[in-house]
């Protein structure tokens, strides 16, 4: 267990001045954490069954110009599901991520919530 130390007068500190009295690790930095949890030194176990969350995505190499322009086309300043944009453009989700990746960084493309897109500055 972690715990940040707070000021003894403050009464809002009292559980966490406690947990540390009674054994918990202190914590002034993340350097604290990192090197409690270096210490364990158990190796996490491989879950079994399907690979989920271990496919690779098409590095930036894989992503045509023609793709990008696709993509590019079918953004407008109206929100976009990101599901129904990888369908119009009939590319598979992994490209269409990480092309909307470059696009974000580049500052055309904002993410909102409901999974959705927009170009930048006009979108509801």
């Amino acid at each position: 267990m972690f715990a940040i130390p707070g000021s003894p007068l403050d009464p809002r500190a009292k559980g966490a001045n406690t947990l540390i009295k009674s054994g918990a690790t202190l914590v002034e930095s993340s350097a604290d954490i990192l090197d409690a949890l270096a210490s364990l030194q158990t190796p996490l176990a491989e879950p079994e069954g399907p690979a989920y969350g271990r496919q690779s995505l098409p590095v930036t190499e894989d992503i045509s110009a023609q793709d990008r322009q696709t993509l590019r086309d079918l953004l407008s300043p109206t929100p976009t599901r990101i599901d129904d944009l990888a369908r119009d453009a009939g590319l598979d989700i992994g490209i269409v991520l990480t092309a909307l990746l470059e696009l974000e960084l580049a500052g055309t493309v904002e993410r909102l919530p409901g999974s959705k897109v927009a170009l930048c500055g006009t979108s509801f």
